[in-house]
């Protein structure tokens, strides 16, 4: 016999297996996420992390991406090597240098 909370847990996991399988209308992944040089780079030795990073900002809505934003702005050129997705007040910092300098 199941404990109570092996139950609850069971229980957890079916009904969120049954929330993936239905049809939820979701963004499409970041078009860049396959040729990234931030996780292919800097994140080839932290899968999980880098993982939970690609759900956060790049699976679905990645307006909230750092580097997302200034490849945008900017162009690909633009965007260092050392811009972490969460960096947004950096990457506004760029895009404002970039169009005063520019």
């Amino acid at each position: 016999m199941e404990s109570p909370l092996a139950l609850k847990v069971k229980k957890l996991c079916n009904n969120l297996l049954a929330a993936r399988k239905t049809k939820v209308k979701r963004m499409p992944d970041c078009e860049q996420l396959k040729n990234c040089p931030f996780f292919h780079n800097n994140m080839k030795n932290m899968p999980a992390i880098a993982e939970m990073l690609k759900m956060r900002f790049c699976r679905g809505d990645n307006s909230k991406c750092a580097r997302y934003m200034v490849l945008k702005k900017l162009g690909k050129h633009a965007v260092p090597a050392n811009l972490i997705p969460n960096q947004l007040e950096k990457a506004k910092t760029i895009i404002s240098n970039a169009r005063t300098s520019g």
